[in-house]
């Protein structure tokens, strides 16, 4: 199976040139964009390694703790959250980055609050909470405060990323359904099972198909 490359940043959401911040696929950015440490108590976890690659092993086995959905997820939050930094008056140094200070932090989600969605700030959130696991800095934020940014950051979800409420599915209609089908039939018998299955058990129908 050939290697996947990493597409070309977003309009809007390209950082600035890092060397310790490269160019990959977003699933990797958890543990491959290193924070800069200041000094040993803030020092990454492979910094006290024996060697690079048993540091470059660590930081693997690290980020392996989440699927490579909620990767993809966490590096989305991690490259608009170095987006955000770059773009501030002057911007943020690097080692103030992570560490990063409850401060930074409820900036960060009030910057994103208006633009994207509650889940996906919080998402964000979660994304640079994770860089900070894995690269062994203390994260700094109240938890109280975290919780209640994020609260308030779901009240604030811009009306472009809301949808309208779809009607239920009623139970006469499933019988409705029944009635058009014909379950001598594998095609038939297979979407009446993944209907009444999907229905009963409360289930997400493009989770429960996938």
């Amino acid at each position: 199976m050939p290697k996947a490359h990493p597409k070309p940043y977003k309009p809007g959401l390209v950082p600035a040139t890092a060397n310790n911040r490269p160019h990959c696929l977003c699933t990797d950015r958890i543990h491959l964009w290193l924070p800069v440490a200041p000094n040993p108590a803030s020092a990454p976890v492979g910094y006290a390694l024996s060697s690079p690659d048993i540091a470059a092993r660590v930081l693997d086995l690290l980020s392996l703790a989440w699927t490579a959905e909620t990767r993809s997820g966490y590096g989305t939050g991690l490259l608009v959250f170095h987006v955000f930094c770059d773009g501030k008056v002057p911007p943020v140094p690097d080692h103030l980055r992570g560490p990063a200070s409850e401060a930074l932090i409820l900036e960060f989600i009030a910057s994103c609050a208006a633009s994207f969605a509650g889940d996906s700030v919080s998402v964000y959130v979660n994304g640079v909470k994770a860089w900070h696991t894995v690269h062994g800095m203390p994260w700094l934020t109240d938890k109280v405060r975290l919780r209640t940014a994020l609260m308030a950051a779901t009240k604030l979800v811009p009306e472009s990323s809301k949808r309208p409420e779809r009607p239920p599915l009623l139970l006469q209609e499933i019988v409705a359904i029944h009635d058009h089908l014909d379950l001598t039939t594998g095609m038939d018998a297979a979407i009446y099972a993944c209907l009444t299955t999907a229905f009963w058990a409360c289930t997400r129908l493009g989770e429960f198909t996938v």
